[in-house]
């Protein structure tokens, strides 16, 4: 597979190898049904912004943490388990879908530091009213573009290094 698609982006190559689990959609739909849940009895159902923003936000943070994850898994370039790292990686985005509010500053920082904070607490931020919902939106694909350039960056500099270091 790899000499087919040389001429392909690394992490296009990834994404075709990726594997499709139809866990996913379970996943998804209890997703949904807690946030129905959560919402249940509140005027913002009955808003057809909040749709539009869900829509907009949803695949926007989807992607902001599936950088987060391939990011962490191509430490594996420079430390050689990259198990750790995505570990922990995973136990941070779990954190990450509580208010950041209940956190010592020190934390919230380290949560806007790292683009955590755009997987949950941003969005929600904005479909709850509490945020501007167009600067969000606007925020979230900014954020995303920049995330998928670091991450990119970060891909081809480790895939030199180990073309480097093997061969």
């Amino acid at each position: 597979m790899r000499f087919y698609t040389r001429p392909a982006n690394p992490l296009l190559l990834l994404l075709a190898l990726e594997r499709f689990h139809p866990q996913g959609f379970v996943v998804l739909a209890i997703g949904l049904a807690y946030c129905l849940f959560g919402l249940w009895g509140s005027p913002l159902l009955l808003e057809p912004l909040f749709y539009l923003g869900f829509v907009l936000l949803l695949p926007l943070s989807a992607l902001v943490l599936w950088v987060i994850n391939l990011a962490a898994i191509s430490t594996c370039f420079w430390i050689g388990e990259s198990d750790p790292v995505f570990s922990m990686t995973g136990k941070l985005t779990d954190m990450s879908r509580y208010p950041l509010d209940l956190f010592p500053k020190l934390a919230t920082m380290i949560f806007m530091a790292l683009p955590l904070a755009g997987t949950v607490w941003w969005p929600c931020q904005a479909l709850l009213r509490s945020a501007s919902l167009p600067l969000t939106v606007l925020g979230m694909a900014v954020l995303a573009v920049i995330c998928v350039g670091l991450l990119n960056g970060m891909w081809q500099r480790g895939m030199r290094r180990y073309a480097g270091a093997g061969g």
